[in-house]
């Protein structure tokens, strides 16, 4: 009872506090979707360490020596609580967003994830020690489903009704509740009889003859070694594909707890199924489901494939759940004796942690867009190809490590045939989706923080012009022919929501009505806030004497915007990038220098389509209108694919009693329009008046809600999606 239950908390803690930390600190870094990647690599290399620290007192101290130091170590561990990041921690804009994450979280949480981490594979040894005649891997099942329910009452429960802060307090005590009943597992065996069973010791016991064991061993070896190279294949290829899942969907929606709570649940719930007992995993049935996966994720991968978000979200995880369900069952089937059992957590753990790595790091530095995905497919079918190829020729799982060989059959011999043809074709299709590229491309960049593109068409005559793409996003078009390079395009027309607030801004207005009717001059410059650089488009707007501060997190877009367009260089104002997250600048900005006193701040921040909602929510804005003149505009452009932001900024402008506006622009492909919708905020009255503003208005839908407040805690996707 007692492991049972340490087990299950452990699992339960272990698994909630990769969301609350994550959630806590994704605003530090833009809201990219590789915050949570990012995240999930330190949680695996946690699990690694915890479970080679499990591995080790397992195998070289005695069960007294072990309980005794493992309840020493998280009497230590309870220092670093409440596990509350400091905001000293916020990053510069300069820094290294990975190391700085990872660094973040080991100073953090560092200590008691590892050794909360390492309960799964040492209590389970404990439990053997205690009871030499039950299998230990049952506990493995339970771990997950402890695992399972710590991610899922996140966004249900947790996250709905607790403050960040509370958050972090929360599992704080959760972790002490865990150190002792930790502490009553380690009383039950530490008074138990003493059994002294090292992994070592048991081999020992078991084996037969020395002789027998030395000659039957020389003869496994190499098997041995290529089954441990099999349990870290499968495990990092499963890894990998559910963080690329997890990325792809991100990254095209919102980076929010729900959506990483799903990926991840899916990946618990197969080993769940596929470690609770032999007969969930049935070849017959999850082979086929695996192969049809393949292709599925084939054909959602391919570049026009086009479908509603909810079917994108519902078909990716469907596919990453059968193809995981394989690796993870291929897993199970291959596990070895119980004596072996920190070593066989060791190798899937190790696996783990090479995926995230890989995601993380290699595909992030080396590959110019998103191909983790096609490549774990590529992984998955050539390892599950290799694991049934050798499942007729396979070790024995005795104590002798005697081979056992089985004759393969033609039919079996037609199967492989088939299997390897189609895995061929899937293959070569995954391959052109990769290097397919445009033959208009000019550069193909990929950070942190996305993937980059620039593309040129019709070079040479007057619609000569050049996009910047955020993944499939259009971030911004210039016309590069002479006579029609200063045309402002895109979302920023004239008719725009941005056009209007600039041509009709009050204090403008003000300007040209003292000089037509007075005949004095007053300032009419313009000093500008713009959250999202882009290329830089609206600073076309900018006149003699304007000031334009952009704030922008990705140092990739600053340079193409420098280095493919001309926009920023021959802006008649005066302009200045700040790299870093806006929203944190404008923290610092505060603090620092007080009020910028803008006389208009436009929020136009994407990554690909997906919102970055802490520059959304009521704290967001309210700081906004500190750094805004009495009469300044905040202009947000909300465009997007699939989430309807209307209702969102409505409520907040409703909560705080500032007047908005909705001013929507129809499409013009003929004069490179794109459609658009903003939101005006202003306290200045006058503006709203102005008949000219009146003319291009869009009523608010009647319908249209006013009690979806979205703040730094707590933020919903449900009732906005389209």
């Amino acid at each position: 009872m007692s492991f049972a239950l340490t087990i299950f908390i452990s699992s339960f803690f272990l698994f909630q506090i990769q969301p609350i930390i994550a959630r806590y600190i994704l605003p530090w870094y833009g809201g990219s979707p590789t915050v949570w990647s990012t995240c999930m690599l330190f949680f695996q290399l946690g699990l690694l360490a915890g479970y080679i620290y499990a591995h080790l007192l397992a195998r070289y101290l005695q069960q007294r020596q072990q309980v005794f130091l493992h309840i020493t170590l998280l009497l230590l561990s309870l220092f670093w609580l409440p596990i509350t990041p400091d905001p000293a921690f916020k990053p510069s804009g300069i820094d290294d967003p990975v190391w700085g994450i990872i660094q973040l979280l080991f100073l953090t949480v560092g200590t008691p994830y590892i050794l909360i981490s390492s309960t799964g594979p040492l209590l389970q040894h404990w439990y053997r020690l205690k009871h030499r005649n039950r299998s230990p891997y049952r506990l493995y099942a339970l771990s997950n489903v402890g695992s399972l329910l710590g991610l899922i009452s996140y966004p249900f429960l947790v996250e709905p009704n607790m403050a960040l802060g509370s958050q972090t307090f929360f599992w704080s005590c959760g972790y002490v509740a865990f150190f002792l009943v930790c502490v009553w597992s380690g009383w039950s065996l530490f008074s138990a009889k003493r059994t002294d069973f090292s992994a070592s010791h048991v081999k020992e016991i078991t084996a037969p003859s020395s002789a027998q064991r030395s000659q039957a061993q020389s003869q496994a070896r190499p098997l041995l070694w290529l089954l441990w190279l099999l349990w870290i294949g499968l495990s990092a290829c499963a890894s990998v594909l559910f963080l690329a899942v997890t990325g792809k969907i991100t990254q095209d929606v919102s980076v929010i707890p729900f959506l990483w709570v799903v990926p991840l649940s899916l990946y618990l719930c197969t080993l769940i199924i596929a470690f609770d007992s032999p007969r969930w995993y049935r070849r017959r049935i999850w082979l086929p489901a695996f192969l049809v996966s393949c292709g599925l994720l084939t054909y959602l991968l391919h570049p026009e494939t086009e479908l509603h978000i909810l079917w994108t979200v519902f078909l990716y995880s469907l596919a990453l759940f059968c193809i995981v369900m394989v690796c993870h069952g291929e897993l199970a089937r291959s596990k070895p004796p119980a004596h072996q059992l920190t070593l066989f957590y060791l190798m899937i753990s190790l696996g783990g942690a090479l995926g995230g790595a890989f995601v993380s790091f290699v595909a992030t530095n080396l590959f110019p867009a998103y191909w983790e995905l096609e490549i774990g497919v590529g992984m998955a079918l050539l390892l599950v190809g290799f694991t049934l190829f050798c499942s007729s020729q396979k070790l024995k799982r005795q104590e002798g490590h005697w081979l056992s060989v089985k004759k393969r059959t033609w039919a079996v011999y037609s199967l492989y045939s088939l299997y390897s043809i189609y895995s061929f074709a899937i293959i070569v299709l995954l391959i052109n989706s990769m290097v397919d590229m445009d033959q208009d491309t000019l550069t193909t960049q990929r950070n942190f923080y996305g993937v980059l593109r620039v593309d040129e068409q019709d070079k040479g005559t007057k619609k000569h012009r050049r996009k910047l793409y955020n993944g499939q996003i259009n971030h911004g078009m210039q016309l590069l022919y002479p006579t029609e390079k200063y045309r402002i395009l895109s979302y920023y027309s004239a008719h725009s929501g941005i056009g209007i607030a600039f041509r009709h801004h009050p204090k403008r207005l003000r300007a040209e009505h003292a000089e037509s009717t007075e005949g004095t001059k007053q300032d009419n410059h313009l000093k500008v806030g713009v959250i999202g650089l882009g290329i830089g488009l609206i600073a076309s707007w900018g006149e003699p004497g304007d000031t334009f501060r952009f704030y922008e997190i990705n140092p990739g877009v600053v340079r193409i915007a420098n280095d493919f367009f001309t926009v920023l260089k021959e802006s008649m104002a005066k302009t200045k990038v700040i790299l870093g997250d806006g929203r944190i600048s404008l923290e610092r900005e505060l603090a620092s220098h007080g009020s910028m006193q803008f006389d208009m701040l436009v929020v136009d921040a994407f990554s690909g389509d997906a919102i970055p909602i802490h520059l959304i929510t009521e704290e967001a804005l309210q700081l906004y209108f500190k750094h805004l003149q009495p009469d300044g505009i905040v202009a947000l452009h909300i465009s997007n694919r699939h989430i309807n932001l209307k209702p969102v900024v409505y409520g907040l402008a409703h909560r705080m009693d500032i007047p908005a506006i909705l001013i929507k622009k129809r499409r013009r492909s003929q004069d490179f329009i794109k459609g658009s919708e903003w939101i005006l905020m202003t306290r200045n009255a006058a503006f709203f008046d102005n008949i000219e503003v009146v003319h291009y208005m869009t009523p608010w839908p009647s319908d249209i809600r006013d009690d979806i407040i979205w703040t730094d805690d707590y933020s919903s996707l449900v009732h906005v999606l389209k």
